[in-house]
């Protein structure tokens, strides 16, 4: 007899160590060996829910674009009923680029798919980018890739016209396109640990990016 909920929380247990896998070894050194021993199951545990390791993958990586998604609005939901366009962006930079430490990608923990609260930046970043790199030569991974910055690229324009009522459709788009490309590169950057002497913490400096597209702050300049 099937028993649903025991069923779906061995394969949330399954992408967990999926995910554990790729931030310690990278994509082409995660195995189902080695999700089996991260996991603490047996290798058919793992076929039993997914028929291949690029499977394994293609919902890890959903699944981390998700966490995102639910990270964004737990922090959303904790502003209260109407948090408004500039605290929305900031959700999102909040969500994707955690305080950072050098140190933090060992220590990193597993947390619920529904939400990546309990990932470090470093492991965050470590994700990012081995999902990034595999759906480079993949087109059902660039496919979701695509469908994620669709949704949020959207909703992060609108957060842009409602904090700079001057700026056009496209211009709407192209900020939040930067703002985009901006935390995917501080993403790179902090797996490569690379982070410049004087500077604020990437997320900082992401909000400023937003903060100089309101009318105040433009004024000044």
């Amino acid at each position: 007899m099937r028993r649903p909920h025991i069923e779906d929380q061995r394969r949330n247990e399954t992408i967990r160590a999926v995910w554990a896998c790729i931030a310690q070894y990278g994509i082409s050194g995660t195995t189902i060996e080695r999700v089996a021993e991260s996991g603490g199951f047996s290798k058919g545990v793992v076929h039993y829910y997914f028929d291949s390791k690029r499977d394994l993958l293609l919902a890890a990586f959903e699944a981390f674009l998700r966490s995102y998604d639910g990270e964004i609005a737990e922090r959303l939901a904790g502003l209260g009923r109407e948090p408004g366009a500039r605290a929305a962006l900031d959700a999102v930079i909040d969500a994707c680029l955690p305080p950072f430490s050098p140190d933090d990608l060992e220590a990193a923990p597993l947390p619920p798919l529904d939400s990546g609260r309990g990932l470090t930046s470093r492991y965050k970043a470590r994700l990012f980018v081995q999902f990034f790199g595999i759906a480079i030569g993949d087109r059902e991974f660039s496919e979701v890739f695509e469908r994620s910055y669709e949704s949020q690229g959207s909703a992060m324009a609108e957060c842009f016209a409602a904090i700079a009522p001057g700026l056009d459709g496209p211009a709407t788009l192209a900020a939040a396109a930067c703002l985009a490309a901006l935390i995917d590169g501080f993403s790179l950057h902090r797996v490569l640990g690379f982070i410049p002497e004087g500077l604020p913490d990437h997320a900082e400096l992401a909000k400023r990016f937003v903060a100089s597209f309101m009318p105040s702050i433009r004024s000044e300049s």
